[in-house]
């Protein structure tokens, strides 16, 4: 065999051996991500459930509400991890909504609320119509606690949303503000600003 053969075949084993190395690190650093729950003890994340048969109305009607502990121990949890989880839980109920959910997103932000941004969010009814489907699902993919006081926190965070309007399927990127109060112990979400 030739020397340079011998080089050549030495090169792809050790080639091939780098990728498959690489990807044995990625497939286990993904299992070991943190969940929901692994962060904040007390949120069950919702269940999976299969929606390939159902038709868009029904996986609207059918989309799991999770429920936010109203409290939360202070030695149990991080409290501006739990302010994170406050903003998050927000953006994706509110930024996510159709033209045939009845305005159900915004009944479901009520109790993540303080009054004055009920007294805003109750107004941003979306046009309800059976004719056409249109609908919006906000997905917060990075969110960072830029300033935190006991008693305030304010996150700032980026979201995929999905807009289906006519059978067509559009992805945008936003980036967009959450700023929190506390109140006997809950992270209320006292304003909200998408910025792009």
């Amino acid at each position: 065999m030739n020397p340079n053969h011998k080089r050549i075949v030495l090169i792809s084993i050790l080639v091939g051996l780098l990728i498959v190395l690489l990807l044995l690190v990625l497939l286990f650093r993904r299992d070991a991500e943190p969940t929901v729950q692994d962060v904040v003890p007390g949120i069950n994340a919702p269940e999976e459930r299969e929606f390939s048969n159902l038709s868009e109305s029904e996986v609207i009607a059918t989309q799991p509400v999770v429920d936010v502990p109203r409290t939360v121990d202070p030695g149990t949890a991080d409290q501006g991890i739990v302010a994170k989880q406050a903003a998050r839980i927000f953006v994706e109920r509110f930024g996510t909504h159709s033209s045939q959910n009845g305005n159900a997103h915004i009944a479901s932000v009520e109790a993540l609320v303080t009054q004055s941004m009920w007294d805003w969010t109750r107004n941003q009814a979306q046009q309800q119509s059976l004719r056409e489907y249109t609908g919006v699902t906000t997905e917060v993919i990075a969110s960072t606690l830029t300033e935190f006081t006991p008693d305030t926190a304010t996150v700032s965070l980026e979201a995929r949303q999905i807009i289906e309007s006519e059978g067509n399927s559009t992805m945008r990127a936003r980036q967009g503000r959450v700023v929190l109060i506390r109140a006997a112990n809950n992270w209320l979400v006292d304003a909200f600003y998408w910025d792009t």
